[in-house]
């Protein structure tokens, strides 16, 4: 298991710190990778830019290493146990791809920031999360308690972003009793009640075209920022939606494009999430996924709208 600590000593510097301990497995060397590419987005990410003070040790001893590509670091570690990593990652993009940090919230998509083994990705992950006490979570990684969550493998990881905070508010609904979040983090005043009515109809909907939702339960991400934006990415048992101005969303338009961006992506959960391209099973996160099926796993999932 590779096990990570994720702390944020100076939010508005937007630095989110990461220590992660890893498994050597009598390997004489390890080369560790970041994702260049992300499902959802379709798109080189080039997230190693935003990689700051990179180090490797056993225990209190530096370990060489060189950087193989711009996205791969292979470390020596013959006759380690284990090694540590650490490093800081540049988090001040909020969209619903990116990941942000600030004196109001740590946001994070895992596969802009965390490192898996190249030969490794199966290997499982715990991480524990150093965060003001009152800091609520929302995301649909599995819980140990409320700020240690863990992941199967780094396919796990890396769809299944999160949302930290003290502001955090949390509404919820059951559709064909599978329990359904709708999580919000911004100053948004909306007409709650006709909300959940309409998110249970089209839920209501999925279910009649599928029978039955891969996952035991659903997160919707929400980011309601006081500036222009309107950015959704899908994830296995969740989304990230980020729209804007949040003082909008009392007008009909802009509640009616909340309702169809997020009908939207809960489709993708069924198409492309799970009926998915055979370019990109399994998701190669080193490189672009080049596939001809955009008509069918978004042209589709548009028709829904």
């Amino acid at each position: 298991m590779i096990h990570y600590h994720i702390s944020i000593e100076n939010p508005h510097r937007h630095f989110i710190s990461f220590e992660a301990k890893i498994p050597c497995q009598g390997k004489k060397t390890l080369r560790l990778c970041l994702a260049s590419w992300r499902p959802g987005r379709y798109e080189l990410g080039n997230f190693s830019k935003n990689i700051k003070s990179w180090n490797v040790q056993d225990g209190n001893v530096n370990l060489a290493f060189r950087k193989i590509n711009k996205d791969c670091w292979e470390v020596d570690c013959d006759g380690c146990d284990e090694i540590t990593l650490t490093y800081q990652y540049y988090a001040a993009e909020l969209n619903a791809g990116s990941s942000y940090l600030d004196t109001e919230q740590l946001y994070i998509n895992p596969v802009n920031c965390f490192f898996y083994v190249e030969d490794g990705l199966d290997l499982p992950y715990q991480l524990k999360f150093h965060l003001p006490d009152d800091y609520r979570m929302a995301t649909g990684l599995g819980a140990i308690s409320e700020h240690v969550r863990t992941a199967k493998n780094f396919d796990d990881l890396a769809d299944c972003p999160l949302v930290a905070s003290n502001s955090l508010k949390e509404i919820t609904y059951t559709s064909k009793d599978v329990l359904f979040h709708i999580w919000i983090q911004g100053d948004l005043k909306i007409d709650e009640e006709r909300l959940l009515k309409e998110f249970l109809s089209f839920s209501d909907a999925h279910f009649d075209i599928f029978g039955s939702i891969p996952c035991d339960e659903y997160h919707f991400l929400f980011h309601f920022p006081p500036y222009f934006i309107r950015h959704g990415v899908e994830h296995h048992n969740s989304t990230v939606i980020a729209m804007g101005p949040a003082a909008d969303f009392q007008g009909e338009s802009q509640f009616k494009d909340l309702l169809a961006i997020s009908c939207h992506e809960l489709f993708h959960t069924w198409n492309v999430k799970c009926i998915r391209p055979v370019e990109m099973l399994p998701y190669d996160f080193s490189k672009e996924n080049y596939s001809r099926s955009g008509y069918v796993y978004e042209g589709v999932t548009n028709l829904l709208r």
